[in-house]
């Protein structure tokens, strides 16, 4: 496939295109059993073939530092030339082993919601968005995300002290897809959203809900 991609650039643009050919993406790479030989493969290609600029990678994570493994395995099987892109990097995988854990009874009492775990909350949060006080409390009132808030900021300057990233994004907005049957094993990709419309109320001015931990970081990583 790559070939073929590479084949169309060169028949449609030449020497002189200005895309950029990346192949990708690679995921789960903490995990030993995802350091393949296919994947070994995948990255003697991508270094052996000079029409690609390097490879891309899907670091979820399970754990904040995660990503080192994910570096530390494409760094060295990369051309001195290649960079890499991060299209999807988050801690959701974290997050997903916090589903189970009760909320602090503080927040729940404080803002007429039965007790119980924090899946619960967040379905009482789809089922009846939060005001933007109630959700930025929410974030708050978990100290396994409250701990991280820095996390945007944190994961792009460790990808920048590499000298080899070419492009970072990060999830803008929440969708159906994400919020539809949530419970206690569900992939909560909804808590790395920038703009929250499912868990909560459009503001005054009709703007959709904001993630508040996540914002002020991602304007500012716009300007360094």
């Amino acid at each position: 496939m790559a070939r073929r991609v590479i084949a169309y650039r060169n028949e449609h643009g030449g020497p002189t295109s200005k895309t950029r050919l990346y192949m990708g993406a690679l995921n789960h790479l903490d995990r030993p059993d995802w350091r393949t030989s296919a994947t070994e493969r995948w990255m003697a290609f991508v270094r052996e073939t000079p029409e690609l600029d390097g490879t891309d990678i899907h670091p979820h994570l399970p754990a904040p530092g995660a990503d080192k493994a994910y570096l530390d395995y494409i760094l060295p099987r990369m051309r001195g030339d290649q960079k890499f892109l991060a299209t999807e990097f988050s801690l959701v995988l974290f997050y997903q082993q916090h589903l189970t854990d009760p909320m602090p009874a503080e927040f729940t009492r404080s803002n007429g919601l039965p007790g119980g775990p924090v899946w619960k909350t967040i379905k009482s949060a789809l089922d009846k968005p939060f005001t933007q006080q109630e959700w930025d409390g929410f974030l708050a009132a978990l100290p396994w995300f409250a701990s991280h808030k820095d996390y945007l900021t944190a994961q792009v300057g460790r990808f920048r002290a590499t000298g080899r990233l070419a492009v970072a994004t990060y999830g803008v907005v929440q969708d159906a897809a994400m919020s539809r049957d949530f419970g206690p094993k569900s992939t909560p990709w909804l808590l790395n959203s920038l703009f929250c419309p499912r868990t909560v109320q459009p503001g005054a001015d009709g703007r959709p809900g904001r993630n508040n931990t996540w914002i002020p970081q991602f304007q500012a990583l716009q300007h360094t």
